[in-house]
């Protein structure tokens, strides 16, 4: 039987964080800075999470996972090569090129150094292609490394596409601003780009067709 999954934004601020619903239980990807986490229990409570999904290891995406995971009782799951940054997010340079990206570098590095980790261990490590409908979603893992090197997407039905900071919609539709790895985050694009998704839902900005970005960088 086919599982219909739908793409619910729950937005507070600078970040997104995603509830991807099956038609009888849910995914809840990244949990915000952490200080969004009573506001979004309330609006996720009563939609039968079975896990929690973190795209990378910044503290802006997953700053209330402990707390959600306690709440809703349910696992974490992320990609082995973020695990060290879930303890210390100032463990790996970040570069940027742009003016926008170094502004954003910048900003990200007093966060990093001024904000305390959440202490909490994942249940499980994803990996790339692995299917998510055990949890109740049409959803499979996409590795999308370059903004850090476990960075991760879920593509939904096959068309949508949440990509954490893979891609962002500040301004208008880009690659991530700042990353750990330039040519890894310009495979990620070209990943994304062959996915056959048809909406990107980034971790920062409105969610976007993705050809308004990549009909415009043939």
């Amino acid at each position: 039987m086919e599982v219909i999954t739908l793409v619910e934004r729950l937005k507070f601020g600078m970040y997104n964080t995603y509830l991807v619903r099956g038609e009888k239980r849910s995914v809840l990807v990244d949990t915000g800075s952490g200080k969004e986490k009573e506001s979004i229990f309330e609006q996720v409570r009563h939609k039968n999470v079975g896990l929690i999904v973190l795209t990378h290891g910044h503290i802006d995406h997953v700053g209330g996972t402990p707390f959600l995971a306690q709440r809703l009782c349910v696992p974490i799951a992320v990609h082995k090569d973020d695990y060290d940054l879930l303890s210390d997010n100032t463990l790996r340079q970040l570069f940027a090129d742009s003016f926008s990206g170094k502004l954003m570098k910048a900003a990200s590095e007093q966060m990093f150094h001024s904000a305390k980790m959440p202490a909490f261990e994942p249940d499980l490590f994803l990996e790339d292609g692995q299917s998510l409908e055990e949890y109740g979603v049409d959803a499979k893992v996409l590795t999308l490394p370059g903004h850090t090197k476990g960075s991760i997407g879920l593509l939904m039905d096959g068309k949508d596409l949440i990509v954490g900071d893979a891609m962002m919609n500040l301004r208008r539709p880009s690659a991530a601003l700042l990353y750990e790895d330039k040519l890894a985050m310009e495979e990620s694009l070209q990943k994304i780009r062959e996915s056959g998704a048809q909406m990107i839902y980034p971790g920062h900005g409105n969610p976007f067709a993705a050809s308004e970005y990549f009909d415009k960088v043939k």
